[in-house]
């Protein structure tokens, strides 16, 4: 009878000692998974970030380019200004002379 005790304490003692490791394992499998996952989302995180500084730095060209048209296109009207000015001037100065002259 002893030993039956003996023998149900040592298999109770055995069962305890495998349920605790497969218990780790479990826990160890849960710890891996979250880490695969939380490396996973990481990578994601970054692709997304990465994406999203593209689409940024695509605007800034394009706003880049269409500002410089628009400078483009001012300096242009300016000129233009500059040249009419000149020329009503010129026309101002020639007729300035023609009245001095008649």
């Amino acid at each position: 009878m002893a030993s039956e005790m003996l023998s149900k304490v040592l298999d109770a003692e055995n069962s305890d000692k495998e349920a605790q490791k497969a218990a780790h394992e479990q826990a160890q499998k849960t710890v891996d998974a979250a880490v695969e996952a939380g490396e996973g989302a990481v990578a994601r995180k970054k692709a997304e970030a990465a994406k999203k500084a593209e689409e940024i730095i695509a605007g800034a060209r394009e706003q880049a380019r269409a500002n410089e048209e628009k400078a483009e296109k001012a300096a242009g009207e300016r000129k233009r200004e500059v040249i009419a000015a000149a020329e009503a001037h010129r026309a101002e100065a020639i007729r300035a002379v023609m009245e001095t002259v008649i």
